[in-house]
């Protein structure tokens, strides 16, 4: 992309150099892409947007699937090539937008709704503070909002999602807030709530709140259905006894409450050939390959004129009318009385006994040969003696008492014999069969069997032959060409299933989808979409010289296209599993079937018409037809042009003897007689169209490999072997941490494992090891059980093994060591019954471009054998709020719309087990928080078991009863979400915005600039300022292109060098104003340590060595940080994403540095335990100056 972006060839490696260091890539610089995770791929993504100084930059979703650690390097790219640019940015995430834009819009239906800046935004939509408590089990929100309004009468609950309660305070009741957080911290434990936090409001309740008025005003479809209404319309559905019941937790009648019904191998077929054909009638270039281009080349066949041999044919370019006057006068100068000259040579001998010496015919000296003695009843006796002799003179120039002229004279090939009179010199050149046979009259021809020559006179039998040999074999070429892009357009289906970014195929055997069912839908489908061109071209064959008016020979070529379709099919299967990429396996079949259709045909062909001598016992001709042939015929298009070719010229072939009886019109042959343009004559006798050597032994060999290829394709899809670099064929490497390294948690619950107490969890690992092709550990030695009912929150930085996680247990990939068990059925084992408790949300979204909505919820919902489909249906388009969409092709859905759909498939049918891997990645808040409100009524049953891995912390906290976080395939640490901070947290964090309280006039006269935003700063001047202000530390930041911010003005000199004087003036300000926080933090709070910096954006740890509490650093913000120009702030004890952070800064794949983020304070293995700490407070607040 650099040498497309016209990069100069000297600057392109250190563009990539830099970009892939800057975006935290280093380690897989020399990996192939497809290898990537898909947080990697989206790193790549951003790097390849920013390469070659693009101004205008579009980024949708850059940080979609990345982790929080890795989203972190994504935002310091940004900042760092955001100087001379436009950078448009879509984002979820509303923290990234809140740091990032300068200006941030927001649309809904397609309209823009709001634009302005965070605090713009923030100060028009807040209404106070909000107050986030997380609930423990048990706990009544009915009961906490009680306690609450003991101390602000006017809070009321804003929403409650799984076990989060959001309840609102006004601005007014700021007073009462120090009593209600005394008086929640006493009561923690009465109130069953695990933690809480206050602050205001934030973009993400912005954009909630304007979510929801959107949906009112804009589109009243696409409201949020509430309880009472699903439960009316589940009613409504299934009768009076059905009131009142949960939306998601009661099951549908007629179907099991854990895991699907194992559907039938009927259901599963029928349901599978319907989405086939739901998919192919949208699928208009399918149909164009299929149907449209056979039909073309065979409609242009059928038009070309035939190729008349007798036009290359020198003996025949005078085979006029005026050709037949002139041998007529020929034949008066002779002195013939008959009416033929065939009548003068009455007296001659017997053709046995024909020779020139008998006939006193010796041959002319001016040819340099003599005549031989032998027979010259047949032409290839002449042809052969005489073959190196000049045969181009005329018959009369030899002969005495022919005076025509040259040009009047009859040209004939074999006339080398000079005789005394006119009578023998016919009836020598009659033993040849050349002189009067071209010009006997055509209605001799016809009653003769033989082709007819412009309508004037006959060919000769071995030109008739060579016409219909080649007309013939051009006709078989021309189908065969196109009948191979048949195999080309159904190879194209699979293979879209299989790609590793839709995995479709994957997601319906993972429904315990039968393999044969899935390939017979497929060959049926395409069975009948084949007949479409098979019909045409029978229809068309009457009309190709070689098969009119012959029945049998029509009958035999349909059997051999309904063979040939029959085979190629298995074959295209076959090859198509070789492919991820649909358009790289189209080309490549369509130029198999062209190489070994067309030109092994051609080739053969050949072989036979241009024949000579390879050895002394071998022609060339022998070695096709005796050798090759039998070789060629294991090619379905060889087959074809063979068995075509041979049913067309079985009418030249040898006549069968009179004892000889056609099976197929039941009628003997009493005598003889070749049929050289019909076989309607009774005494005509041709090859059987079903004899082994005309089109039998294509039929055998076709009927042979389509079993042999059908079953092929069946094993090779059940055994088929791991992807590439999926599985290690050498010693397993373990390089686990050392035991004293190795949290506490983990390993109970490893022995928990092994000792059997974890036999009946719904998902068991036990030492589970994976490692691929090139050595890389994917996993080591995971033993985890996710007892039933519990939710499990799998973490971990992109490329941690999650994903490989979710694969080992869908039976997709084997674990190189370790057991896996699945509702208590071996994965190795059982896997097809395994399946049917397993509802699967893959990374990628596994959805059919061609189908709807509706229709992919139907075909998943049959192969579950769910009892009422369309209840079913309907139900999860309510849920995940899809009716609007219903009707819309999936791939014309949003990111987070099509997210939504993948989950909805995997809770269809009440699965015992729920493998979500990523499942709300692209969602907007409010999706989010509905897709949780839909899995805590699946929690709330008890019977379904959950592996959520997400990048959400929040979503952890709201739906997770247990976490775990993965490092390099090891698990660093088990535990519910409190269980982790009171285990792993070390204080308090203190969140700090800043705003701007310095003029860009004042900032220009600090830093010596005019204020102009096109010209650049150099080093110099920069050194200069600082010397000149006594600010040496900030030359030494630049310098050295370290600490929270030089590395941003050391990237421009290093890469442009000089800085925009835009960005020198604001670094300037941003430095002033950091001083004066600096400043303050250190005289209020000397231990606490700078974390992160992130331009305005500030994170100071606080010890709690420093005897503060929150309530005491509350009271200090809000008193004492009067002259620091602080927009917002927040206060809070150490949160999960701190954590997580911390394990993540360990992964193999991030040892690279990360600017503005202090790798010492997040090390996983600086992190210490503390004592327990029973509350998280979360205190955030815009300065009143800036509210107002």
């Amino acid at each position: 992309y650099a040498a497309l972006k016209n990069v100069p060839a000297d600057d392109v490696q250190t563009q990539v150099n830099g970009l892939v260091a800057e975006v935290g890539l280093t380690e897989k610089r020399h990996v192939i892409v497809r290898k990537l995770s898909g947080g990697q791929k989206r790193k790549l993504s951003v790097a390849i947007a920013l390469i070659g100084n693009s101004r205008v930059v579009f980024l949708d979703e850059p940080t979609s699937g990345m982790d929080p650690y890795s989203r972190r390097f994504t935002w310091n790219v940004l900042q760092q090539n955001r100087a001379d640019r436009v950078i448009v940015l879509t984002t979820h995430f509303m923290d990234e937008a809140d740091l990032l834009g300068d200006r941030i819009a927001i649309m809904a239906d397609g309209r823009l709704v709001c634009a302005g800046t965070s605090l713009f935004l923030k100060n028009l939509y807040g209404a106070g503070y909000n107050l986030t408590l997380v609930k423990a089990d048990g706990s009544s929100s009915t009961e906490i909002v009680l306690f609450i309004r003991q101390f602000v009468a006017e809070a009321s609950v804003l929403s409650t999602v799984g076990s989060e309660l959001v309840v609102q305070l006004p601005s007014a009741s700021t007073g009462a807030f120090p009593a209600l957080l005394d008086g929640l911290d006493s009561h923690l434990t009465a109130l069953r709530v695990v933690e809480y936090g206050i602050s205001v409001t934030t973009l993400e309740q912005v954009f909630l709140r304007i979510a929801h008025q959107s949906k009112q005003t804009f589109n009243p479809l696409y409201r949020r259905t509430s309880d009472a209404d699903l439960s009316e319309w589940r009613a409504s559905r299934m009768g009076p006894d059905a009131r009142g019941s949960k939306r998601v937790a009661a099951p549908v009648a007629g179907r099991p409450t854990t895991g699907h019904a194992s559907t039938s191998f009927g259901a599963q077929y029928v349901a599978l050939v319907q989405k086939r054909f739901r998919c192919s009638k949208r699928d208009k270039k399918g149909w164009v390959f299929m149907i449209g281009i056979p039909i073309a080349f065979l409609v242009i066949l059928a038009f070309l004129p035939s190729i008349n041999v007798a036009s290359y044919l020198p003996w025949y370019k005078k085979g006029s009318a005026a050709d037949l006057a002139n041998f007529e006068t020929c034949r008066a100068v002779v002195g013939t009385s008959t009416g033929d000259v065939r009548g003068c040579i009455f007296g001659i001998p017997p053709p046995s006994q024909r020779t020139c010496v008998s006939l006193g015919a010796p041959c002319q000296g001016g040819f340099g040969v003599r005549c031989p003695d032998e027979s010259l009843s047949s032409c290839s006796d002449v042809q052969v003696e005489f073959g190196s002799a000049n045969t181009s003179y005329p018959f009369c120039s030899s002969v005495p008492g022919f005076m025509a002229s040259k040009s009047a004279c009859i040209h004939d090939w074999f006339s080398h014999c000079s005789v005394s009179g006119a009578c023998n010199a016919t009836a020598c050149c009659d033993a040849t069969d050349a002189a009067v046979s071209p010009f006997a009259p055509c209605s001799s021809c016809e009653a003769n069997r033989w082709p007819c020559f412009q309508g004037t006179g006959c060919l000769r039998k071995a030109d008739a032959k060579l016409q219909g040999v080649i007309n013939t074999f051009l006709a078989a070429l021309v189908i065969v060409i196109g009948f191979a892009f048949v195999p080309a357009s159904v190879v194209v289906f699979p293979v879209k299933e299989r790609h590793p970014h839709q995995n479709a195929k994957y997601q319906q055997v993972a429904c315990g989808t039968s393999v044969l069912a899935y390939w017979m839908s497929l060959w049926t489908h395409d069975v009948l979409g084949t007949l479409v061109p098979v019909a045409v071209a029978v229809g068309l064959l009457p009309l190709y010289s070689s098969y009119r008016g012959d029945v049998e020979s029509m009958v035999a070529a349909l059997a051999l296209f309904v063979v040939h379709v029959m085979t190629v099919l298995p074959a295209a299967y076959l090859i198509s599993m070789r492919f991820t990429n649909h358009s790289a396996a189209q080309t490549s079949v369509l130029v198999v079937g062209l190489v070994t259709g067309a030109l092994v045909s051609i080739f053969s062909f050949l072989c036979r018409l241009v024949d000579f001598q390879l050895v002394h016992t071998l022609t060339l001709s022998q070695l096709d037809t005796n050798y090759l042939r039998w070789v060629y015929l294991v090619f379905p298009g060889y087959q074809l042009s063979d068995g075509l070719f041979q049913i067309g010229m079985r009418k030249y072939g040898n006549p069968y003897g009179s004892s000889s009886t056609n099976w197929f019109t039941a009628t003997s042959c009493p005598a003889s007689k070749s049929c050289w343009a019909s076989t309607k004559d009774p005494t005509c006798c041709v090859a059987q169209a079903f004899e082994f050597n005309v089109a039998g032994r294509s039929l055998i060999y076709g009927l042979v490999e389509i079993f042999l290829l059908s079953a092929w394709v069946l094993y090779a899809d059940r055994h088929k072997p791991p992807p590439p670099s999926s599985s290690s064929s050498g010693p397993l490497v373990v390089a686990a941490d050392p035991p004293h390294l190795v949290d506490g948690d983990v390993v109970a619950e490893a022995a928990r494992v092994a000792r059997g107490a974890a036999a009946s969890d719904a998902i068991l690992l036990r030492k589970v090891h994976k490692q691929y092709d090139d050595n890389k550990v994917a996993l080591q030695s995971l033993s985890l059980g996710i007892p039933k009912g519990e939710c499990f929150g799998y973490l971990g930085i992109n490329g941690a093994g999650k994903s490989t996680t979710m694969q080992i247990l869908n039976g997709f990939l084997a674990a190189s060591s370790g057991a896996v068990t699945v509702a208590g059925l071996d994965v190795r084992t059982q896997l097809r019954a395994a399946r049917r408790h397993i509802g699967y949300c893959p990374q990628f979204d596994a959805l059919h471009d061609t189908l709807t909505v509706a229709e992919e919820l139907e075909l998943y919902a049959r192969l579950k054998g769910m009892a009422d489909v369309r209840l079913a249906v309907e139900e999860k388009l309510r849920q995940f709020e899809l009716e609007p969409f219903r009707s819309t092709l999936t791939r014309g859905l949003s990111g987070g719309n099509k997210r939504k759909v993948s989950t909805a498939i995997a809770l269809l049918g009440n699965p015992a087990v729920l493998l979500l891997d990523e499942p709300s990645t692209g969602m907007d808040p409010a999706a989010r928080r509905r897709m949780w409100d839909v899995l805590v009524d699946v929690l709330a049953t008890k019977s379904c078991s959950i592996l959520l891995t997400t990048h959400s912390m929040e979503e952890c906290q709201a739906l997770c009863s247990r976490i775990g976080i993965l490092v390099s395939g090891q698990l660093k640490c088990l535990g519910s979400a409190q269980h982790l901070k009171h285990k792993f947290g070390r204080g308090f964090t203190l969140d700090i915005r800043l705003g701007t309280t310095t003029t860009p006039s004042t900032t220009a006269a600090y830093v010596g600039t005019d204020g102009g935003v096109s010209s650049k700063v150099t080093a110099a001047d920069m050194e200069r300022t600082c010397m000149d202000a006594g600010m040496y530390e900030r030359w030494d930041k630049i310098v050295r292109g370290t600490g929270d911010s030089g590395w941003v003005l050391r990237h421009y000199l290093d890469n442009e060098g000089g800085v925009p004087s835009d960005v020198w003036r604001h670094w300037w300000m941003l430095e002033d104003m950091g001083a004066d926080l600096e400043a303050f933090v250190t005289q209020e709070l000397p231990l606490a340590s700078l974390v992160e910096h992130h331009a305005e954006h500030f994170r100071y740890h606080v010890p709690k060595s420093s005897g503060h509490t929150l309530t005491s650093l509350f009271s200090l913000m809000e008193e004492g940080a009067v002259g620091v120009p602080i927009e917002q702030y927040s206060l809070s004890d150490t949160t999960l994403e701190e954590i997580f952070n911390g394990m993540a800064a360990g992964q193999e794949e991030e040892r690279e540095a990360v600017h503005g983020v202090h790798r010492h304070l997040l090390n996983a293995s600086s992190i210490q335990a503390v004592t327990s700490y029973h509350r998280t407070s979360s205190m955030t607040r815009l300065r009143e100056s800036d509210r107002l």
